[in-house]
């Protein structure tokens, strides 16, 4: 936990100061010059309600971050392996707006690969999903296909796919197929999405 507070330390510094710098010249404004002028008030008002925006981001950008990457180390050091059976794989369009006011050509469109699979840990079966970065791995998997993934045992509904091992996996596979097409025996068209990949 520790070494992901401090990943975190820095970030979250620079946006309390700023939240804290905003905040305190609004509240300043508002409290020593809206007095002498009306119009100060919705200066002073705009600086605070920034200030502590920036504040509550902050913290929620922050925790999930933490929280996410506290589960992966604690998903790496005491995890236990298990197969799980993919159940569904479906790709979202997320549209993400480079700023607040930009038109419709000043938007990108991020995929995210999201994978759904089932296990069985303590006798009792789960259902999760993951995101994948990697769109040749993910193009890769099928429906039914077994992969590894690590389970938490205090909380089984915490998992991850082992990324490097379902690739050195599904490469082992790939080269197994080309062994097959090169010696005549099947006609396989095979993917070199992976092995371009790495």
């Amino acid at each position: 936990m520790r070494a992901v507070l401090k990943q975190h330390a820095g970030i979250f510094l620079l946006l309390l100061c700023m939240s804290l710098i905003f905040a305190g010249i609004g509240a300043a404004v508002i409290y020593f010059k809206a007095a002498e002028d009306g119009g100060l008030y919705i200066f002073g008002g705009l600086f605070l309600l920034a200030g502590i925006s920036i504040f509550i981001f902050n913290l929620i950008s922050n925790y999930s971050s933490v929280q996410y990457y506290y589960e992966k180390g604690l998903l790496k050091q005491y995890g236990r392996e298990v197969n799980a059976t993919i159940t569904d794989k479906r790709v979202d369009d997320a549209i993400v707006k480079n700023s607040p006011n930009s038109s419709d050509a000043d938007t990108t469109t991020e995929r995210e690969c999201i994978i759904a699979y089932s296990y069985v840990f303590g006798g009792k079966k789960y259902d999760a999903e993951s995101f994948l970065d990697s769109q040749a791995l993910f193009d890769e998997l099928e429906i039914g296909q077994r992969i590894p993934i690590l389970v938490l045992p205090q909380q089984p509904e915490t998992t991850y796919p082992r990324i490097k091992k379902l690739k050195a996996m599904l490469k082992m596979n790939l080269q197994q197929a080309k062994k097959s097409v090169e010696n005549g025996t099947e006609n396989i068209q095979v993917s070199q999405g992976l092995m371009e990949e790495e």
